[in-house]
């Protein structure tokens, strides 16, 4: 799952035309880290092939408080 551009959303702002506030990419192991985020908010990660590409998953609204470590689960369609 190495590769993947993630999209960090406000919640409020996803599915509009504001884009996201923060992207990475994954390390070989699928994981990544956004340091730093603007808590508390609501937000929502989203998992692409590639910049543009397709989505392979999003996760549920979830909201981070201020100095939070989260860890989000978010389950990937697999690419055929």
């Amino acid at each position: 799952l190495g590769g993947r551009l993630v999209l960090l959303y406000r919640a409020a702002a996803y599915g509009t035309a504001v884009g996201p506030v923060r992207t990475t990419t994954t390390d070989d192991d699928g994981e990544f880290d956004f340091l730093d985020v603007d808590a508390p908010d609501n937000y929502i990660l989203e998992v692409r092939s590639a910049a543009g590409g397709t989505i392979l998953g999003a996760s549920s609204p979830f909201t981070l408080d201020a100095s939070e470590d989260a860890e989000i689960t978010i389950e990937i369609e697999a690419m055929t």
